[in-house]
């Protein structure tokens, strides 16, 4: 069974809770970057495991990713990218960390409307503040994970790598 296979399994468990199905999922993805897996890897689809993660509502799993190095602007086959469906099936806490990681609010959205319009239209001012908020000031600098891919430094603000 793929890694695509085990996460949606968990969210499509009967005979546990939503919160289960989530935690379920969360656990399954840790155990897949323990084991050193691909964690860009992506399904015929285009669906990556970040990917994957964010569409069923993983946060935890989400954050590890992120911490793992996952590519955050990853596109599926199609050109939806994590956030995009984080927030069209309105995963607000997940939408903010994948901002935070600084994914392309830009990327994705095929109706012409932007990751700020979406969170408006959603009544989420917290998304909103930290969209506005992030236009104002310069990006982080990208660093490289321990499998020299590009990611965001899990400890450090934009700010720190200057001193």
């Amino acid at each position: 069974m793929s890694i695509f296979d085990e996460i949606w399994a968990c969210s499509t468990n009967a005979n546990r809770t939503a919160q289960q199905q989530i935690a379920d999922g969360d656990a399954v993805i840790s155990v897949y970057i323990g084991r050193g897996g691909d964690i860009n890897a992506k399904d015929r689809r285009g669906y990556s495991v970040l990917f994957t993660a964010a569409s069923q509502g993983h946060a935890e799993g989400v954050k590890k990713l992120i911490v793992a190095g996952a590519d955050v602007d990853a596109q599926t086959n199609d050109g939806e990218t994590a956030l995009r469906r984080a927030m069209g099936n309105g995963y607000r806490q997940i939408a903010k960390l994948l901002i935070e990681a600084e994914a392309d609010t830009n990327l994705g959205w095929t109706d012409g409307k932007t990751a700020l319009m979406r969170a408006t239209e959603r009544g989420w001012d917290e998304v909103v503040s930290l969209l506005r908020e992030r236009a104002k000031s310069p990006p982080s600098p990208r660093v490289l994970t321990q499998q020299g891919k590009p990611g965001v430094h899990p400890h450090k603000k934009w700010w720190e790598f200057w001193r």
